[in-house]
Parts: structure tokens; C-alpha cells; sequence
């Protein structure tokens, strides 16, 4: 059994210049708890010498700075996931819940938009909200911000289950169920699904009212649940 939990920055670009700024060994027996809300970081607080001490790693990922994370974001993912499968496996103290219980769920490539196959298992009277996405000059605006454009839909369709949105001419599709934030940037609404999967729109967007009843339908249940 591991004893200590030796901890140094990670998810950043250069891990020599990290492991020459800190260093941490914390005995396993003294973790009071491993959590995080926030993707992809994590929290660890610990006891020493009678004290609480509590650190942050990771850099969290900001939407207003980039509508899809960066690939230094997955390297922090996938370092704190394995080390949360370390602290499960060993039977670590303290583990609490965190951004990894949350699915992590991409977008699944359809033949076409509903509206447009008579042979598809949604009939197209059951579609609440079709629009345009981001076009002209607006996809422009995305390269010179440095945006990915696989977050932004040249079209957009909601279903009672399913979003489906159109990216460079491919359809793809995701349970709504899956949808769980709204993050408001200008006069862009991004929304996430699962961890990190994100859908950026236009506040103006017909779209957008269907998704954010649904948050608001959430948030309600959740409440009423936690009174």
C-alpha cells in the first residue's frame, strides 16, 4: 500500500520549471479529503502539525478564454483520474465526489437532421426549436479568436431528447440529459454537456430557450430535493 502521496504542478507545459517551484510529500494516513468541482482541477486538504492545509493543482479551465479546453487541460484529466483510481483501489481516506463522477460525453455523428428523414424514430412535428448557428462572419471572428469551431454549429435543431448540431457540414447529435451548465460570454451563450463537451450559440439563438428551460427544470428539482 502506497504510504505517501507525492504531489508536484501538473498540467502545465514545462514540469522541470513546476518540480523546481514545489514539491509536496503528504502522508497518506493524514489526507483528510480529495475532491474538486471544478474541471480538471484538484483539491487536496490535509493535517500537519495540528493545522488544515489546503492546495489547489491545475490550471481550471475558463470558457471565456477558450470555448473548448486546451490539451494542457486533458493532461490534467487524465493525471487526476489516475489518481483518483489510485485513492478508490488503495481505500484513501477522504475521497469525496467530484467533477469525475460526471460522464464524459462527445457528440455522435447522425445521418442527417430529423426534420429531414421521414424514416427517423423522432417525427419532425416532435422538433421544438430549429435555428442557424454561427456563419459569415461570425466563424470568421472564431479563427482570429482562436476558437475551435467544433463547438460552435453552423445549425442547430432540440428535440424533447436530442440536440443535434451541424459542424462543417457533418450532423452530430447529443442527449440532452447530459446537459448541465450555461456560461454566459458576450452576446454568446456556451453550454456544457457532461464534463466538457460544449455548445456555443447566439444569445439571439430560438435554441436557447429550450435549453435553458431545461437548466432552470434542473435547478428547481434540484432544490426541492435539498430542501
Amino acid at each position: 500500500m502506497q504510504t505517501h502521496l507525492w504531489v508536484m504542478g501538473f498540467g502545465a507545459r514545462d514540469p522541470h520549471r513546476l518540480l523546481a517551484r514545489f514539491q509536496i510529500s503528504i502522508p497518506v494516513s493524514r489526507i483528510v479529503s480529495i475532491s474538486a468541482r471544478v474541471w480538471p482541477t484538484l483539491e487536496l486538504r490535509w493535517r500537519e502539525r495540528g493545522q488544515l492545509h489546503r492546495r489547489v493543482f491545475g490550471a481550471p479551465w475558463s470558457p471565456s478564454e477558450s470555448w473548448t479546453p486546451t490539451a494542457a487541460h486533458f493532461a490534467t484529466e487524465r493525471t487526476v483520474e489516475s489518481l483518483v483510481t489510485l485513492a478508490e483501489d488503495e481505500g484513501w481516506p477522504g475521497l469525496r465526489r467530484g467533477w469525475w463522477d460526471e460522464p464524459s460525453v462527445h457528440w455522435e455523428p447522425a445521418t442527417t437532421f430529423p426534420s429531414s428523414n421521414p424514416n427517423y424514430r423522432v417525427p419532425a412535428d416532435s422538433v421544438i426549436a430549429e435555428g442557424r448557428g454561427l456563419r459569415g462572419w461570425r466563424r470568421f471572428w472564431l479563427d482570429m479568436r482562436h476558437h475551435a469551431r467544433k463547438s460552435a454549429p453552423e445549425s442547430v435543431m432540440v428535440t424533447p431528447s436530442l440536440v443535434y448540431a451541424q459542424f462543417d457540414g457533418q450532423v452530430f447529435r447529443m442527449p440532452r440529459s447530459f446537459l448541465r451548465q450555461r456560461y454566459e460570454i458576450g452576446r454568446f451563450r456556451l453550454y456544457r454537456f457532461g464534463r466538457r463537451t460544449t455548445l456555443v450559440l447566439d444569445r439571439t439563438s430560438v435554441a436557447t430557450t429550450a435549453l435553458d428551460d431545461q437548466l432552470s427544470r434542473r435547478a428547481a428539482t434540484r432544490r426541492r430535493r435539498s430542501a
